[in-house]
């Protein structure tokens, strides 16, 4: 079992050395920076022009599998001009380097620069002669998602607090590399150093700047990290709690594409209510989710944007819907099978899945879509339906969690016909006709309704906790998702080992709910436990003992009890008068 750490950050310096492994597209960088200083010739044109020999003039050897340049990033923060941060780059770079560009980063204003040379393009580019230049920014962080559904900030600085994914992408040449070196992608290739001049904390992408707690454990060799400002506002979610549905999601979902890290911040206000996952930088993932989003089934945003981190796949056009779609399908599915809000969570997880919203919209067709909600209300719809077409074609071998995993293997770009491709080859159908008429044509979709649709497909998981596997309670009848089926007070796998029917509340037909029974310790199973003529609930109801064949009711059948049944009791409101056994 893993346990729980928990550490209140107080450190003036962290210091965090990375060469990634795992990288997430950045978009806008292509082909070699224009306008690059190459240090050896002094111009665009000769670096473009180079043999990359080794350097001559680098007599050592070992120069040549060092990195060409170490990134040092120190964030600092500016509570006396709110919405900002301060960073410092500063670049170690090697004998043999001869080129180093740092990019015209947005919302990021330049305060001073020392070694670097601004181009017309907006670039800087090394002057070829400082050996460890710097370039000192502003960092505008308080930046909004957009509008309608997604209104709100994405990153914020307050006065106590910064939470902001900044820039720090930059591009070398050197005569240990053919082409361009470009830090977003060839992360083996070079080091980054990131230091924080006061108390935070930084993830693989994710800056959090003040006071904070963190919280840890491991499940499926990950490490998870709840990161948040200290103490308890009441409103946040129990951060034990997040690491349990998180821990149990990561077991869950096997699609690979793990990261050894992903790190959970939580949001605060101002903070837009939802979440957001940041593009990989290094061998971890970050994301956040708003400190008010408790962990709930089915829209359980830890969970959501989990899934999120084990996406490795480039989309095509007609593809994009899946991220969201599977993100919140995946979210809903693996709370159910977490146990989280029994048959309430079901129910609620059924009826979205039920709801004809963005109905019209063709997946595969971005410009139909009315609303950007399109991926995560139909997109859930059309992955249920296929969720549960791939387990019936297989004999509930094979799922859907069998084509995530292999869409996340694919080299390249995957494109609808792929999908289409996939899907068919697992499930051994011509998903094509299928996905047609529900991805790429504006039909309405029906996902099932069955809670045994959804149930894990190994047969010996136990979603609601109840005590009997999932094979047994689909040969009893019971619901896997509810612990207590017929709503008598008992758990189901308490009803089998005691011997009453847990699909009815009274086994014995005596009005008596079997959870009742239990309680005055009356016979669940037999309607007249003390085997005097008077069944139990007549003696319940005229205050005799059930339990005694010596106690019997005054009036035999003259009472009869009107009961208000909650789970775990019953009260008697009143007794009601049986005129025909009344005395004469």
């Amino acid at each position: 079992m893993s346990r729980v750490r928990a550490a209140t950050v107080v450190a003036l310096l962290v210091v965090l050395v990375s060469t990634a492994s795992t990288v997430g597209a950045v978009v806008g960088h292509s082909g070699p920076p224009d306008g690059a200083v190459d240090r050896a010739s002094g111009s665009a044109e000769d670096a473009a022009a180079s043999d990359d020999r080794p350097n001559a003039s680098d007599p050592d050897p070992a120069n040549q599998t060092r990195p060409g340049v170490v990134q040092t990033v120190t964030y600092n923060r500016t509570p006396n001009v709110t919405g900002s941060i301060r960073a410092t780059h500063r670049y170690r770079v090697a004998p043999n380097t001869s080129s180093v560009v740092v990019y015209d980063y947005e919302h990021v204003a330049v305060l001073d620069s020392d070694g670097f040379v601004e181009r017309p393009s907006g670039r800087w580019n090394w002057d070829g002669n400082e050996r460890q230049p710097t370039l000192t920014l502003r960092i505008a962080v308080n930046r909004s998602g957009g509008g309608g559904e997604f209104a709100g900030l994405e990153w914020a600085d307050t006065r106590q607090w910064s939470l902001t994914r900044p820039p720090v992408s930059f591009a070398y040449r050197s005569s240990s590399h053919e082409d361009w070196v470009y830090s977003w992608r060839d992360t083996a290739a070079y080091d980054r150093e990131t230091r924080l001049a006061g108390t935070g904390y930084t993830g693989g992408s994710v800056v959090y700047l003040g006071p904070h707690e963190t919280f840890d454990q491991t499940a499926a060799g990950q490490r998870f990290r709840v990161v948040r400002p200290p103490g308890d506002d009441g409103g946040a979610a129990d951060p034990a709690r997040v690491l349990e549905t998180l821990t149990a999601a990561a077991t869950q979902l096997q699609v690979g594409a793990r990261d050894e890290v992903v790190n959970a911040f939580v949001g605060p206000e101002p903070l837009r209510t939802g979440g957001l996952t940041a593009p990989a930088r290094g061998e971890s993932q970050d994301f956040w989710v708003a400190a008010n989003r408790s962990v709930a089934a089915p829209e359980n945003l830890w969970v959501h944007e989990y899934v999120h981190t084990r996406q490795n796949v480039t989309l095509g056009p007609e593809m994009t819907w899946f991220r969201e779609a599977s993100a919140t399908y995946y979210a809903g599915l693996l709370s159910l099978r977490q146990g989280i809000d029994g048959r309430n969570g079901f129910e609620r997880f059924v009826d979205r899945l039920q709801r004809n919203d963005t109905a019209d919209a063709v997946l595969s067709n971005e410009s139909t879509w009315e609303t950007g909600m399109a991926p995560y209300l139909k997109g859930p719809r059309v992955l249920a339906a296929l969720d549960a077409r791939i387990r019936a074609a297989t004999e509930r071998n094979r799922t859907l969690q069998d084509v995530f995993r292999r869409v996340n293997a694919v080299n390249g770009t995957l494109g609808y016909d792929r999908f289409a491709g996939i899907v068919g080859n697992l499930s051994d159908t011509n998903a094509t006709a299928w996905l047609d008429a529900h991805v790429a044509s504006p039909n309405p979709v029906s996902p099932p309704t069955n809670p045994w649709a959804y149930t894990a497909p190994k047969k010996t998981a136990d979603a609601d906790d109840d005590g009997l596997i999932t094979a047994a309670e689909r040969d009893l009848g019971t619901h896997p998702f509810d612990s207590d089926t017929d709503s008598d007070g008992l758990t189901d796998g308490f009803e089998v080992a005691m011997g009453t029917d847990p699909t009815d509340s009274d086994t014995d037909g005596d009005s008596l709910p079997d959870g009742l029974e239990l309680d005055i310790g009356t016979s669940a199973r037999i309607g007249d436990t003390d085997l005097d003529g008077f069944s139990d609930d007549i003696e319940f109801a005229s205050a005799s003992d059930a339990t005694q064949w010596d106690s019997t009711p005054e009036r035999p059948g003259a009472y009869a009890p009107l009961l208000d049944w909650h789970r775990g009791g019953a009260a008697v409101l009143a007794f009601t008068w049986n005129r025909e056994d009344s005395p004469s």
